[in-house]
């Protein structure tokens, strides 16, 4: 259970504009100080995040596993050299899905 403090609707924030978190996908159930939680991204965007996200986390473990099993022979660099594009483009997918969906 997170210790630290939690997003409420119509809470500050640091960026200048707005300068509150902005009314919108609130949970209709958790009620923190008297205001409801404020959610980033509404249910179904957090499900397809997520599924996408297990995909991405995949796709990355077959890269690093094929640049172990490529440890010790000379295609050893280009196995880490294809893992490291494949975590930028994952990175750079990953990042462009959720500033989507917020």
């Amino acid at each position: 259970m997170p210790t630290g403090p939690a997003a409420r609707i119509l809470d500050p924030v640091i960026h200048p504009l707005p300068g509150v978190l902005q009314p919108g996908p609130g949970s209709f159930n958790v009620i923190i100080g008297g205001k409801p939680a404020w959610r980033g991204v509404s249910a179904a965007a957090a499900a397809a995040i997520q599924a996408a996200k297990a995909i991405s986390d995949t796709t990355i473990q077959v890269a690093e596993a094929a640049t172990l099993a490529a440890a010790g022979t000379p295609g050893a660099p280009a196995a880490k050299a294809a893992e490291e594009a494949t975590k930028a483009a994952a990175a750079a997918s990953m990042g462009s899905m959720i500033s989507g969906a917020a």
